[in-house]
């Protein structure tokens, strides 16, 4: 099961092989100047959602040791390997990966990952922090990102983006140009294909809302395969985005929810509409659907149970689902354990992964695959 949640302060893994200690102990705000195993992680993430993070981490042992809106670094007491920090799950982190820096040029920053990216035959991201800081992932590669990837991409060559390899980022934390501070990442987690682990795609016009990134998101994330096979269920479905998405993969779709769908999209050949409260549908209407979705704007332990029968009549044929969780002002991280748990108990038998995907503001969606 890979269920993204810190468990009680575990210990560290420790490396496969012994390293000797650095011949002076870096200073609490500095990240070892190293290609290989380090001591220090940096986590990007959400902004806003930094404590979040520290909090997950800090359940490994791991120490904060810089902080910025999007972006936090930890460090060990020992030196880290990829597959250490694999280990470390964590719900908030979009990217986790093995430090090196900080650099105070930008042509020492892209000297190292030029010469790390070579060992290992990676590909290169720019990123700037600032990036982070929209909702947009596009926005991750800005003007400066863009300047210093040109001057990447002159003396190294990525691979294609359809083959399968190791990411280094290097990313701008503060400033710009040889006036800026400047980290460089081996990406250890996330999704490995795009900068920062923040898939980008482009909401269509015809999309009743950004509920199309919210499914896509969750596809790209959890790994999900959605088709002409497939029959949903959308619970919360106006105005209509996520179910628009799967009827672009030709999903056959129920939807359900008090608000109507968009006009066009209630009269699509593959949408059933039923405007109706979820606590009062009748179990009977539902198809023997394949996939199922949930985004009701209510606290999580009322939506779950609100899905609770709906769930039951699903199982036998259902294959895979994603739960959208609204965390609110009011809800304790410590609650998502015990949501979990009740998860875990309406769908025996499948793979459960937690996490906060690009799309999500104040939300985490959970996913679901049906264990093989």
């Amino acid at each position: 099961m890979n269920e993204r949640r810190p468990p009680a302060r575990p210990a560290l893994p420790a490396t496969a092989a012994p390293l000797s200690a650095p011949a002076a102990a870096p200073a609490a705000k500095s990240v070892a100047k190293s290609t290989g195993p380090s001591s220090f992680v940096v986590s990007l993430c959400r902004p806003g959602f930094e404590t979040a993070v520290i909090t997950e981490l800090g359940g490994f042992g791991l120490r904060m040791a810089f902080r910025r809106p999007g972006l936090v670094s930890f460090k060990a007491d020992q030196q880290l390997s990829s597959s250490d920090v694999r280990q470390l799950s964590t719900i908030f982190s979009r990217r986790l990966g093995l430090a090196a820096g900080p650099f105070e040029s930008e042509s020492a920053a892209i000297d190292r990952a030029v010469e790390l990216a070579s060992s290992v035959g990676a590909r290169v991201f720019a990123l700037t922090r600032e990036g982070l800081l929209d909702d947009d992932p596009r926005d991750l590669v800005d003007a400066e990102a863009m300047v210093v990837q040109e001057l990447i991409d002159e003396r190294y060559q990525s691979p294609p983006a359809d083959v399968d390899a190791p990411v280094v980022e290097v990313i701008c934390v503060d400033g710009s140009g040889d006036d800026g501070r400047f980290i460089v990442i081996k990406a250890i987690s996330g999704l490995l294909s795009c900068p920062g682990g923040m898939p980008s795609f482009d909401v269509p016009a015809a999309s009743p809302s950004r509920g199309f990134r919210n499914l896509q998101d969750a596809v790209a994330c959890f790994g999900l395969s959605l088709g002409i096979d497939d029959i949903a269920v959308d619970v919360g479905a106006a105005p209509g985005g996520v179910a628009w998405a799967l009827v672009q993969r030709g999903v056959r779709v129920m939807t359900i929810d008090t608000n109507p769908l968009e006009a066009e999209l209630a009269k699509h050949p593959l949408v059933k509409q039923l405007c109706i409260a979820v606590e009062k549908i009748d179990l009977r209407w539902l198809p023997p659907a394949t996939f199922l979705f949930l985004d009701l704007n209510q606290p999580p332990r009322s939506a779950l149970a609100a899905l609770a029968p709906i769930a039951e009549r699903l199982l036998p044929t259902l294959r895979s689902a994603v739960l959208t969780l609204k965390l609110g002002a009011r809800v304790s991280l410590d609650e998502i354990p015990h949501w979990a748990a009740i998860i875990r108990r309406m769908f025996p038998g499948f793979d459960l992964e937690i996490a906060q995907l690009p799309s999500n503001k104040s939300d985490i969606s959970v996913g679901l695959r049906r264990r093989r």
